[in-house]
């Protein structure tokens, strides 16, 4: 099987109804980044849903939003297995927000071990960034407001469609895992990013292919 001409990393705002998703493409011919995409993922819960309903929206919802290699099926057994995407180079994850209230909160730390539990099974390389580490990175600032974030993102991708706050951090998100991958320097700030990058929690192995310096 012939190597990808792009790799991709994906960030990922996740949450209990809506998660935002973020895609960075880097080329490897042209040796840059070509692309930065935002999609979101909703369903919608059901007015006192059960823990069994809860519980199958979630897995639905982890399935749609993680990154999928081919699915292949053992001819003896039958069993039927998701193989890592050989273009993805990395999974940022936004991390748990432990100090906001929330009536959903139990049940969205839930959601948020699904999708971990779904990176960790495929063998994506996965980085958490803690709300106000991505805020620090975005903004310089711990308690940035939404508009400060959108802004920041349109000064850091002119042009970027990201029309909900769940798509700026998806967007964001992805820009952090690029910086990280040396994929590209972007801002007028980059020494200060590096400062906050280095707070971030990374994976301690990455794949040759996922860094394209």
């Amino acid at each position: 099987m012939s190597s990808p001409s792009q790799l991709r990393v994906v960030g990922i705002d996740s949450g209990y109804a809506r998660t935002g998703v973020g895609e960075l493409t880097y080329d490897l011919e042209r040796g840059q980044v070509v692309a930065l995409t935002t999609r979101l993922e909703r369903s919608h819960p059901p007015l006192n849903p059960s823990d069994e309903e809860t519980a199958a929206r979630f897995t639905r919802m982890a399935r749609r939003t993680v990154p999928a290699g081919e699915r292949t099926t053992c001819a003896s057994c039958g069993h039927t297995a998701t193989a890592t995407p050989r273009d993805v180079a990395l999974v940022v994850l936004e991390g748990p927000a432990f100090g906001v209230k929330s009536p959903n909160a139990h049940e969205g730390s839930g959601y948020w071990w699904s999708v971990r539990k779904l990176l960790a099974t495929r063998g994506i390389p996965t980085a958490r960034v803690n709300p106000m580490h991505l805020k620090q990175w975005a903004c310089d600032r711990g308690n940035a407001t939404d508009d400060q974030l959108a802004y920041a993102l349109q000064q850091l991708w002119p042009g970027v469609m990201a029309p909900d706050t769940d798509q700026v951090d998806g967007g964001l998100l992805a820009l952090i895992g690029g910086a990280w991958l040396g994929w590209h320097r972007l801002g007028p700030r980059p020494l200060v990013q590096a400062r906050h990058l280095a707070k971030m929690s990374w994976p301690g192995v990455i794949a040759a292919r996922a860094v394209a310096r």
